[in-house]
């Protein structure tokens, strides 16, 4: 079953590093979710 939208607070600036994986168990971009992996989502976030 798919979980719904889930969302993070940061109190300071951060960067945050994320990956996706489907229903059916596919993980996006063949990411390797076992700490070897290097090709996942990042984005800097900035608290104003």
């Amino acid at each position: 079953m798919r979980e719904g939208v889930q969302s993070i607070t940061v109190n300071s600036d951060t960067t945050v590093n994320w990956f996706s994986i489907d229903i059916a168990g596919n993980v996006e971009g063949n990411y390797k979710p076992d700490g070897e992996g290097k090709n996942y989502n990042k984005q800097r976030v900035s608290v104003q």
